[in-house]
This record gives structure tokens, C-alpha cells and sequence, in this order.
């Protein structure tokens, strides 16, 4: 992943001591870890930090933050706004727009590179909507494809398994699967049946 020099953390906390704003650890050590590392979004692309001297989206030299009930949040990326990318006070990382929400932004970067993983080996991962509705449920889909649980990827909002032609991510929400789409006719006889393509 390339990075650009990112802002320096106590340009940061300067920033929020400007905007009236205390200077959460989690925050500071976001900025010192990933301020500045480029994120390749498909047609987009994220900046990860809390503050940029010539951003395209964010008010250049500021820190955006807000007050969302009794948490502070902070915007932690150059990105379109729709991604909607935030950190809050206690170092939860979440969006509306881009990814959900994770325990702390380590587990963000540990899910993506499950992903990457199997990118590099070759894998072309597809949302696949038809896998479990053959199966049924998660726990027999898991169990038929021996798919292994990535504690360094999973937290208490969601759980991350994969095996060797899908990766399931089941949590708050409704349960997702990639699908290696290079394989999936062989999943699916595996799991015996034909989905639609």
C-alpha cells in the first residue's frame, strides 16, 4: 500500500485542540499508524488520516469532527463523503457507506487483507446472494465448506470465516459470502445444487 507523508501527530492534536475538541489516544494513534496510507477502493480511492494539508473533500488543515448522542466522532479518511468513514472517541471505526462497523480499525485492516489474500493467489471474489440460501443456515455452510475462523479479523460486531472458495462475514446484519468466482460452479455441485448464475 503506498502512503504519503501523513500530518504529524501533534499537528493533529493541535487541530483538535482547535476546534475545542480533547485529544482522544485512539485518535493520536490512528494518525501515527496509518495517517497518510492510500486505500484503493475500486473506483475510488481512501487517505487514511484525521488530518490533510490539501485534501479534495475535508476542509484542508481541520479536523472534522462531530458529536453523534454522547460519542465523538471524527472523519478519518480523504474520501468521497458518501464512504462516510469515521473513528469514534473510544477507536471504534465505522461507516454507512463502505464497510460497516468494526471493534477498532486493526480489524478493518485485517478483513481487507483476507480478501487481498486470496486476490494475490489468484481469487476473484464475488458477493454471491444464491450459497446460503442452498445451505440454509451459517453454521452448515461453515461446517460443509471447513471454512476456518480469522480471529484477527472478527470482533464483536461481526465474525469472519474462510475456506478455500468463499469468505462469510456474519454479524449485526445479514450474513454475507464471497464467492471465489472462479470456483463456484465447483461450490455448487460441491453443496449440490445449481444456482442461477
Amino acid at each position: 500500500m503506498k502512503r504519503h507523508s501523513p500530518v504529524p501527530v501533534d499537528e493533529v492534536a493541535e487541530a483538535l485542540k482547535r476546534a475545542g475538541c480533547p485529544t482522544f489516544a485512539p485518535w493520536l494513534d490512528f494518525q501515527a499508524r496509518y495517517g497518510g496510507y492510500v486505500e484503493d477502493l475500486g473506483k475510488d480511492e481512501a487517505i487514511w488520516g484525521l488530518l490533510h494539508r490539501e485534501p479534495y473533500w475535508l476542509p484542508p488543515g481541520e479536523v472534522q469532527v462531530d458529536l453523534e448522542g454522547d460519542v465523538r466522532r471524527i472523519t478519518c479518511a480523504e474520501v468521497h463523503p458518501s464512504y462516510d468513514f469515521w473513528l469514534t472517541s473510544s477507536g471504534e471505526f465505522f461507516s454507512m457507506g463502505g464497510g460497516g462497523h468494526y471493534e477498532n480499525f486493526d480489524v478493518r485492516v485485517e478483513r481487507g487483507a483476507v480478501f487481498w489474500e486470496g486476490k494475490v493467489r489468484g481469487r476473484a471474489w464475488r458477493l454471491d446472494w444464491d450459497v446460503l440460501k442452498i445451505v440454509g443456515s451459517v453454521e452448515e455452510l461453515r461446517q460443509r465448506v471447513r471454512a476456518e475462523m480469522v480471529p484477527e479479523a472478527s470482533d464483536k460486531y461481526s465474525t469472519c470465516w474462510r475456506s478455500d472458495e468463499l469468505i462469510l462475514v456474519a454479524g449485526e446484519d445479514r450474513p454475507l459470502v464471497w464467492v471465489d468466482a472462479n470456483r463456484r460452479e465447483h461450490l455448487l455441485s460441491q453443496l449440490g445444487s445449481r444456482a442461477p448464475r
